[in-house]
Order: structure tokens, then C-alpha cells, then sequence
């Protein structure tokens, strides 16, 4: 349960609207994707992801494999971007049904949810600047604490993960992602820290993408991957990839 919470957790979270418009982020748009998009399928090295969206641009299935672990998630939702259910695949097991409860503030934006995971649950608060627009959304469960940052675009700005939280963060593992982009709006690096116990054996991994083909919509769909692996050595390895992702519009 714990290693399919990592791949999909920031999905889970954004997954709202309000009745006239998104109060949280599309998911396509967390994707980096411009226009109405029906279906992305991404590949790279033995990764690959397959995501479909409702024509709000929220999920109804994001499916992952890498090497020989794969999961799936199917969406249902109660109203447009409201989302009610999702049934999830791990491994080929099938785990009950997640389903969520939300809290709406006046002008009928979600400000809370609670998703209810096979007897577990999880804590989220959405928190909106002066426009109206999402800034931050914080998520709690036993097994970990999770705050994502967005941008007045809706692009996620920073995500900190923290594992078996304890009242010192700095006694618990876990990981801090930093995002950047470009003014059209594709991200241009990434970079992520996994702090482990003790520190001394933090990793860290940088990425910088040069985007080298886009579509008719002017998403890419082919940018190169320099990621820099920093260990405490120190020790840079540099290593070189391509991505490549197919996109369908309705």
C-alpha cells in the first residue's frame, strides 16, 4: 500500500472544483499539458505511464509500470472535478475502493477532505491565495506528512515528504522536490533531495530538460533528460535519456 501512495498520492489531492470553476488544479495541468486532453502515454527508459482525462482535465485512469511492479487507478467522480471514488490495481491486488469526503468553504471550494483508503485515512487542507486560486494543499496519515506548493499557474512550485513523522522533521526520512519552468510553462529542471537517516547519506538528483520536438498544441512530445545523481561522497554521475509521450485531444 505504502510504495502505490508514493507513486499517486499528489493525484489523489487534486482532484476538485467548484461549481462554476476549477478550485483545484486540473490535472492535466499538473501534467504540463495545454489544450483538451483525452489520453498522454509516456515512456522512458523501463517507465511507462499512461494517463486519461475527463474533458474538465481530471483524471479517470493513470496506469504506471517500471521493470516489474505496475499499478492502476481508475476515477469516478460525483459532479465535474468532484472526485468520489477511485479503484485502484497494485501488482495485479485489487485493495477496497478509495473514497473521499469533502468540506466546502462558502463559495463552494473544497477547504478539506478526507480520503478513506482500506480503513486508513488521510487528512487534506486546501489553502487559496487573495484570487481565489490554490497555493497549498497538506496531507496526513500514519505513514507520512506531505505539503505541496503551486504557483499562480497551478504548477507545483515545491512537494516535501516526510516519512514516519516524528515531532523532529529532521529525525525522519523523506524527500523535497524543487520544480522550474519556463515562461511558456514547461518545466525546465527538477531537483530532489531524499533525506535519509543519518543525513550524511542524503541523495541528491538534479535533472535539467531541453525540450527538442512539440505537437500542434505546442506540447512537447520528445525533450531530453540530463540528471546529475549527487551521493555523499560527493560523487556526480551524470546520466543521459530521452522522453517521449503520445498525446490524444478530444
Amino acid at each position: 500500500m505504502k510504495r502505490f501512495l508514493g507513486i499517486g498520492l499528489t493525484a489523489i489531492l487534486l482532484a476538485a472544483c467548484s461549481h462554476d470553476k476549477p478550485a483545484l488544479t486540473p490535472d492535466r495541468i499538473q501534467d504540463n499539458l495545454r489544450g483538451n486532453v483525452k489520453v498522454v502515454s509516456l515512456n522512458y527508459w523501463n517507465t511507462k505511464r499512461t494517463c486519461k482525462y475527463d474533458e474538465h482535465g481530471f483524471y479517470t485512469f493513470d496506469g504506471n509500470s517500471y521493470y516489474d511492479m505496475s499499478s492502476e487507478c481508475t476515477y469516478e467522480y460525483s459532479k465535474p472535478g468532484i472526485r468520489s471514488k477511485h479503484n485502484q490495481s497494485l501488482d495485479g491486488n485489487n485493495p477496497a475502493p478509495v473514497t473521499y469526503d469533502y468540506t466546502f468553504d462558502k463559495d463552494g471550494r473544497p477547504i478539506s477532505s478526507i480520503v478513506n483508503i482500506a480503513g486508513a485515512k488521510t487528512q487534506n487542507n486546501f489553502i487559496y491565495d487573495s484570487e481565489g486560486n490554490l497555493r497549498r494543499i497538506t496531507s496526513s496519515d500514519i505513514n507520512m506528512q506531505q505539503i505541496v506548493d503551486l504557483d499562480a499557474n497551478g504548477f507545483r512550485k515545491m512537494v516535501d515528504i516526510t516519512y514516519n513523522a516524528d515531532p523532529d522533521p529532521k529525525k525522519c526520512p523523506g524527500k523535497t522536490q524543487n520544480f522550474t519552468y519556463n515562461k511558456a510553462g514547461d518545466m525546465v529542471s527538477e531537483k530532489t533531495v531524499y533525506r535519509n537517516t543519518p543525513k550524511e547519506t542524503d541523495l541528491t538528483c538534479a535533472i535539467i530538460y531541453t525540450i527538442t520536438k512539440r505537437d500542434k498544441q505546442g506540447n512537447w512530445i520528445e525533450r531530453k533528460a540530463h540528471a546529475t545523481y549527487r551521493y555523499p561522497q560527493p560523487v556526480n554521475t551524470p546520466i543521459d535519456y530521452t522522453q517521449t509521450r503520445n498525446i490524444i485531444y478530444f
